[in-house]
């Protein structure tokens, strides 16, 4: 069975990205994001991902 790659596909693709951006910064303060390199690498990951699906 062949995935079919529709606009609904990736809509999905990027509601699941930014999900996960909200489960990374849940209760997550400011000055905690900034100081978190690997926060904002797996955020940086999600955008990146999310750019690549709207193209």
């Amino acid at each position: 069975m062949d995935n079919i790659k529709n606009d609904a596909y990736y809509i999905d693709l990027i509601k699941k990205d930014i999900d996960k951006i909200e489960q990374y910064t849940k209760d997550i303060s400011y000055d905690e994001f900034i100081n978190d390199e690997l926060l904002i690498d797996a955020i940086m990951f999600r955008l990146v991902q999310m750019i690549e699906n709207i193209k």
